[in-house]
C-alpha cells in the first residue's frame, strides 16, 4: 500500500482528492489535512510515501511545509493548486507533478501513475543503497575491531510543539535551553521562550552537532552566543553570553568546555 497524505485548505478540494484516491486499491490515505501545521505533524508522524499538497494556504504554505520536514522523510510530492505561477519553483523543490485546478479525472490519474513510477524507482534505489550500506558497515566494523560510530545528522530547523501549536525555529536564533522540572525552556534571541515537554538529552539529539554544548545539568547554550569563558578554578568555568547572561559549569561538564576550547 502507498501511504498518502492530502493537504488543502478547501474542504471541497480535500473531499474531491479523497474520492479519487479511494478508487485506487494501492492507495491508503492516512491523513487529510486542512493546513500546513497539520501537514507537518502528519508527515512527521506517519512518514507517508506520497503527498498531494496545496500551495497557497493561510499560515504555512506548501513550500514551507516541505522546508519544515527532514529531507530523509519527505514523501514524493504532487502539488495541487489553482495558481500556475509556482510551477517552476515546484520543480525546483523536486515535485514530481503539478496539478492545476480545475483538472480532469484523467489528468489526476496520469499524475498518480507518474507518482507510482517514481516510487517504484525509489524503492529499487533504496534497496540497492541498503545493500551497499550494509556491506560498508561490515567493512567499518572489521576495520575498527568491532567499534562503529554513527554520525549525527545536522539539523538547522527545530520543530517543537507548544500549547497545541507546531513552531518552527531556526537553531541559530536559539540562545540557550534550560531544564525546568519535566519541561525545558527554549530561549530565543528576543528573550521569548517556548515551554516544551522534553528532556535536555532528547533535545540535544535534535540540535546541530557542535553548535550547542551542555554546560550544566540544567543548561545548554548555543556556542555562537558565547562571548567569553573565564577559568574560575580547576573545577569551574564562567560562561558569558552576548546577551549579558552568565552561567557557571557543573563539574560533570568541565570536560565538554575543555574540548570546546581546543576547537
Amino acid at each position: 500500500m502507498i501511504k498518502t497524505v492530502i493537504v488543502d485548505d478547501e474542504k471541497q478540494a480535500r473531499d474531491g482528492l479523497l474520492q479519487l484516491l479511494k478508487k485506487d486499491s494501492e492507495i491508503e490515505v492516512t491523513e487529510v489535512c486542512a493546513n500546513g501545521v497539520e501537514a507537518i505533524d502528519a508527515i512527521r508522524r506517519t512518514i507517508p510515501d506520497l503527498l498531494f499538497l496545496d500551495i497557497q494556504m493561510p499560515g504555512i504554505n506548501g513550500f514551507e511545509v516541505l522546508n519544515s520536514v527532514d529531507r530523509q522523510i519527505l514523501p514524493k510530492t504532487v502539488f495541487v493548486t489553482a495558481f500556475d505561477q509556482y510551477a517552476l519553483k515546484a520543480f525546483e523543490v523536486h515535485a514530481i507533478d503539478y496539478l492545476l485546478k480545475p483538472f480532469s479525472d484523467q489528468r489526476f490519474y496520469d499524475a498518480l501513475n507518474n507518482a507510482k513510477v517514481h516510487l517504484s524507482q525509489s524503492e529499487l534505489y533504496k534497496n540497492s543503497l541498503k545493500s551497499l550500506l550494509k556491506n560498508t558497515i561490515k567493512e567499518e566494523l572489521k576495520a575498527n575491531s568491532g567499534h562503529f560510530v554513527a554520525t549525527n545528522f545536522n539539523h538547522k530547523r527545530l520543530i517543537i510543539k507548544n500549547s497545541g501549536k507546531i513552531i518552527l525555529l531556526n537553531t541559530e536564533d536559539v540562545v540557550r535551553i534550560e531544564a525546568d522540572n519535566y519541561y525545558i525552556k527554549i530561549y530565543e534571541a528576543t528573550g521569548k521562550f517556548h515551554l516544551v515537554r522534553e528532556s535536555l538529552i532528547q533535545i540535544m539529539e535534535r540540535l546541530p552537532k557542535n553548535d550547542f554544548i551542555r554546560i550544566h545539568r540544567s543548561h545548554i547554550v548555543n556556542t555562537d552566543w558565547i562571548a567569553r569563558i573565564d577559568i574560575l578554578g580547576h573545577l569551574e568555568y564562567g560562561i558569558y553570553l552576548k546577551n549579558d547572561e552568565t552561567f557557571y559549569t557543573g563539574r560533570t561538564y568541565n570536560r565538554v568546555i575543555r574540548e570546546f576550547l581546543k576547537g
